[in-house]
């Protein structure tokens, strides 16, 4: 057995003394110094998978949230090749998802909302309510929308996400929508912005807004 040496806190900590081994000490260092490194790397591997999880998170507002409510997302529960045939569709319909991002967009779709587990809760909420969310409403008394200016607001504003022709494109399309009956609700997302959407407020003014709507509503699907 190796010498021994001695450590003593205080008062002789009540006289008891408190001896270590020199071969187990250093034994115990390593042990520590190894523990650690297990620890840093567990550390660092959860911390780069957080980052791709967050990555992939951010894809799907970019490329899903623009246009769908994140309740409906939410809702499904569908296999890996169901997301991938969902996401063509998408694109198909103009959804603007690089390459590059599709495989990793599926991945996190289908190991977020995959077949078979418990389904989200649905929100109820009666006919009558949704026809009422929906419906026309009388516009304001001061509105006096140009057409032939708004389509230039489109232009200027708009069509870089919503297409030259505001059917969609990396944004939703426009024509013939309810809300274009509803001004005090467009007026609402626009200024503020919605999801993926930057607001306006700083870009736009009523007047403007306006006109952009008289346009849009000239628009028809045809």
């Amino acid at each position: 057995m190796g010498p021994f040496f001695r450590i003593v806190g205080g008062e002789q900590a009540l006289g008891k003394t408190v001896q270590f081994n020199r071969r187990t000490c250093r034994g115990r260092k390593w042990f520590v110094i190894f523990a650690s490194f297990l620890i840093s790397t567990h550390f660092l591997v959860g911390t780069a998978s957080c980052e791709v999880q967050r990555a992939e998170a951010d894809e799907m507002r970019a490329h899903c949230e623009i246009c769908h409510d994140r309740g409906m997302i939410f809702q499904q529960r569908l296999t890996p090749a169901q997301w991938l045939a969902e996401v063509k569709k998408m694109e198909k319909w103009g959804a603007a998802v690089p390459a590059d991002q599709e495989k990793s967009l599926v991945d996190y779709l289908s190991g977020q909302f995959k077949a078979g587990s418990v389904p989200m809760a649905a929100r109820e909420a009666s006919s009558v309510t949704l026809l009422d969310s929906v419906k026309p409403l009388a516009d304001p008394a001061r509105f006096h929308g140009d057409a032939r200016a708004g389509q230039g607001v489109f232009t200027d504003a708009c069509g870089e996400c919503h297409g030259p022709d505001a059917r969609g494109k990396q944004g939703p399309n426009l024509v013939q929508q309810p809300i274009l009956y509803r001004f005090n609700d467009f007026q609402e997302i626009v200024m503020r912005g919605r999801r993926t959407m930057p607001a306006f407020s700083g870009v736009l003014d009523r007047k403007q807004l306006e006109n952009l709507v008289a346009w849009l509503r000239t628009q028809q699907i045809h």
